[in-house]
């Protein structure tokens, strides 16, 4: 049985002593780089002219200054570590730092939406890790707490996760997880809840059109009996510690997918908007010269090549791959080696080529799923899918960073994914949800119960007006949109906050209205388009009631308690076999 560490214990820590040094090494690098290349064309203009040894004075003094700044910063390293602590207490996570300026932070534990481990370069040499704290703030982290061992890191960050997903003192929700495996909404997953079943000709049980009401049965709970068949792994149950809750053993991944290197490099060319630029820059360039030769005088059009092609010259052309060659490096450094597994504390997602992060995502506070499918990579079959969790923030379309789920992958991958995060889709059977996602995706019109923008507004949106549309079930709202570049974005009743209907000049004209749903900010922001002023008012109406009654049945803020913790169980085992 593995100990638990003593940062757990409610005393105060310090942080690993090089942490300084992996922080500021850049600024310690920089300084001596400066002060280095000063004294060396001092001591090489001395040597050259001969006053090396008549100068011994100077180049004495200019050593002892040397050292002197060395020592100030090794000094400042020092009181930089002697003045940063932590403490993990019952109910928050506290950091104190400052020299000159005391800082004393905290996290809340009921709060945290995730603790994510990153590793920069240097870090990662050393055996290091820094814990970032995301806190539903909406905002950057919270706090982070920068270095530990990575062994002490990553039990710091298991348990944090179970205080903060409301595990108490003594309690083992390992044995709450032993649920039976049964079909599940998708093809190869567990079984959703048992309850009402939408007939799959309209929305809920009535037909094409309508929302489930608030009067509607919500499923009833997991059973409450376990079986042993429903274990993440073989491994025997952990032992629960005095006190804290589990025994610290290492956390059992299960992985779902993976993301082929290959797959990345040819998604980031072809999905990032590269390729639309350079194209739309060669046909706009190409049209002007066109225009140029026929349309101007021949000494006027030499001339102005002369310019354009000084203009085009070595160091410009540099200066644009060098652009495009961040950018793509980005990317490729931020999704390398893109891993998606299973844990017992919800998704884990592993990525990084120099720098890595090891980031937790908790089902049970995501708020909204999008699924969307750039122009080209219909080529492949490519998809990619973002998240908004509370917590993260703002991100302007969740192709990078924490809101990122998955970079790049096939119709089963995304599948895959689904199942963990939105795992009832409200539907009779398997087949019915695969249908009913792909219909999401690729289709358009009324097909699957979706219900489109009104035709009174098809001269406006003449490209969309029959792809832009919603369906609403037991649990979700599901709303599909773009014609280019084709989203789907999968929101549970019970995440909506607000609503708000919509109606602009030309909607008022034409009949038409818009409901916007509010969640925390994040890449997605769901809104339904040119709806019929009727239709939308009754999703209106019908949404304010659904949200709020799923909001109090539901609420999964402490998503690892026993009967949450037994349906993530319950829906992972067969996904990862």
């Amino acid at each position: 049985m593995t100990p638990r560490p003593a940062a757990v214990d409610g005393d105060w820590h310090r942080v690993h002593p090089v942490s300084p040094l992996v922080r500021g090494w850049v600024a310690l690098v920089a300084v001596l780089f400066i002060i280095g290349q000063n004294a060396f064309e001092d001591i090489y203009r001395a040597a050259t002219t001969g006053a090396l040894f008549a100068n011994t004075g100077a180049l004495g003094l200019g050593a002892a200054i040397v050292g002197g700044v060395f020592l100030l910063i090794l000094g400042g390293f020092f009181l930089s570590w002697r003045f940063t602590r932590y403490r993990m207490g019952a109910d928050k996570v506290e950091v104190r730092s400052g020299v000159v300026f005391r800082q004393h932070r905290h996290a809340r534990l009921d709060r945290v939406q995730a603790v994510d481990i990153k590793q920069p370069l240097l870090a990662r040499i050393a055996g290091l890790a820094e814990l970032k704290f995301e806190t539903a703030d909406g905002g950057d982290s919270a706090m982070s707490l920068s270095f530990l061992r990575m062994d002490e890191a990553r039990m710091l960050r298991q348990e944090i996760m179970r205080r903060a997903a409301g595990i108490q003192s003594g309690q083992d929700p390992v044995e709450a997880a032993q649920a039976p495996a049964g079909q599940g909404p998708y093809p190869g997953a567990p079984a959703a809840h048992p309850g009402r079943v939408d007939d799959g000709t309209g929305l809920g049980d009535g037909g094409p059109g309508r929302v489930p009401d608030a009067a509607d049965p919500a499923p009833p709970a997991p059973p409450s009996a376990p079986s042993e068949s429903s274990h993440l792994s073989d491994a025997p149950a952990p032992v629960v510690a005095a006190g804290i809750g589990y025994d610290y053993e290492e956390e059992t991944e299960r992985v779902m997918l993976r993301v082929p290197p290959g797959r990345l490099i040819g998604a980031t060319l072809t999905g990032s908007g590269l390729v639309s630029a350079v194209l739309v820059f060669g046909i706009l360039y190409g049209a002007g010269l066109l225009a140029i030769h026929w349309w101007m005088p021949e000494n006027v059009a030499q001339e102005f090549f002369a310019e354009v092609g000084s203009a085009l010259s070595v160091p410009a052309l540099l200066g644009i791959l060098f652009g495009v060659g961040s950018s793509i490096w980005s990317s490729v450094n931020g999704g390398w080696n893109f891993t998606v597994a299973s844990i017992p504390d919800g998704l884990r997602l592993r990525y990084g080529l120099l720098d890595t992060t090891s980031q937790t995502v908790p089902p049970g506070r995501i708020q909204a799923v999008k699924v969307s499918r750039p122009l080209l990579w219909r080529l492949f079959g490519w998809y990619r899918m973002a998240v908004t969790v509370a917590g993260y923030g703002e991100s302007l379309d969740g192709t990078t960073g924490k809101s990122r789920l998955l970079p790049v992958g096939t119709f089963d991958d995304v599948l895959r994914v689904l199942t963990v995060v939105a795992p009832d889709p409200g539907v009779g059977t398997a087949e019915e949800a695969r249908e009913l996602v792909h219909a999401g995706l690729d289709g358009s019109g009324a097909d699957h119960g979706f219900v489109t923008t009104t035709p009174r507004m098809r001269w406006f949106s003449p490209l969309v007006w029959r792809r832009h549309g919603f369906r609403s079930t037991r649990s979700l709202l599901m709303i599909r949109s773009g014609r280019l570049n084709r989203e789907l974005v999968l929101l549970p009743h019970e995440r909506i906050q607000s609503l708000q209907l919509l109606q602009g000049p030309v909607e008022r004209w034409r009949g038409a209205a818009t409901v916007t749903f509010h969640i925390p900010p994040g890449p997605i922001s769901p809104r339904v388009d040119q709806l019929d002023a009727a239709v939308a008012m009754d999703l209106f109406r019908a949404e304010r009631e659904v949200a709020g009654q799923a909001r109090r049945l539901r609420d999964r803020n402490e998503w690892m308690r026993p009967d949450e913790l037994a349906r993530f169980e319950q829906r992972t085992r067969q996904v990862v076999e």
